[in-house]
């Protein structure tokens, strides 16, 4: 079930913890050809999975608190000014010496498809919870929003400080949502694709059965993302699945992460779950028609619009 949140609660911070780092995004112009030097265009921004979901946010009016760490580098230069330019506070982004600020790079065939992703996070590897514990208890939030970057003992200790809060997780990579699996018993809701749904529960072939795993264990509600398949929303009282939104395809890179932070801006205002669902596959569809993992533009009413072509069609 829905957790229903009082107005108080709703007005309230959401905090986010997470990566946040450089993305550069290469667009091939014609068929790629593996083994070989391809033309692309370079498309570079301020990007990583908790940024992408805390800018979705910010854009849709919600008042949000950012823990994130940069390496002392030009590139932590580059995200701070971006950060104060659209009014993301950082005083609780921490910079971390002697280390690089994160790096994501993503290769696109000319529609726009992930041909391969590669990313260096190891900054956020290193982090130890003590670094950091004393900010995370003061920021006002009821709402805590975590990715999967961190080391799996690092992680243990942030959900153990918030698993009284409304928790929301979201994986990063097949390879890093296995490190969720601790936390599994304490979400309120779970962000992941496909690919790391089966990477959570190993033993499952069946997406029905893998999703029910999950809310055995302990999840309240999940949201599965399927590419062009649309997505899933189930609880222990639903399953639903909704398709994609008709959408012409520049670039893929962050869509799940406009997902999540849709759905999330819409799990406060206490909407109910197929709602929910639609308006994160709206927001990605958004995303998936410009370059870069976010949209400057994205807001409400520019959603709305989005829902209510789906059902003129």
């Amino acid at each position: 079930m829905l957790k229903k949140l009082t107005p108080l609660e709703e007005k309230k911070f959401i905090g986010c913890i997470g990566a946040i780092n450089i993305d550069r995004s290469y667009k091939c112009y014609q068929s790629f050809n593996m083994g070989d030097s391809n033309i692309a265009n370079l498309t570079q921004s301020v990007g990583g999975v908790m940024f992408n979901i805390t800018s979705t946010l910010n854009n849709l009016s919600h008042k949000v608190d950012l823990i994130s760490f940069l390496g002392d580098d030009i590139e932590s230069i580059i995200v701070k000014e971006y950060l104060t330019q659209i009014g993301i506070n950082t005083s609780n982004i921490f910079t971390i010496k002697n280390q690089k600020t994160g790096t994501y790079t993503v290769i696109l065939d000319k529609q726009g498809e992930i041909i391969i992703g590669v990313n260096d996070m190891s900054i956020i590897e290193k982090i130890k919870i003590n670094n950091f514990e004393e900010k995370l208890n003061k920021i006002n939030a009821n709402t805590w929003v975590i990715d999967s970057n961190f080391k799996e003992n690092s992680l243990e200790k942030i959900v153990s400080l918030l698993k009284n809060k409304n928790l929301i997780a979201t994986a990063v990579s097949k390879y890093k949502a296995p490190r969720l699996k601790p936390a599994l018993k304490f979400l309120d809701y779970l962000f992941l694709n496909e690919d790391e749904l089966f990477a959570l529960t190993p033993k499952e072939k069946n997406l029905r059965n893998a999703i029910d795993s999950i809310l055995k264990f302990g999840t309240k509600n999940i949201f599965v993302t399927l590419g062009s398949n649309g997505a899933i929303a189930a609880n222990s009282n639903n399953f639903i699945q909704e398709s994609v939104f008709p959408t012409k395809v520049v670039d893929l890179n962050g869509t799940g992460d406009a997902f999540c932070g849709a759905a999330i801006s819409y799990i406060k205002k206490n909407m109910p779950l197929i709602d929910i669902l639609k308006y994160g596959l709206a927001s990605s569809s958004l995303l998936a028609e410009v370059s870069g993992s976010t949209r400057k533009d994205l807001n409400h009413n520019l959603i709305n619009k989005r829902l209510s072509s789906k059902k003129i069609i």
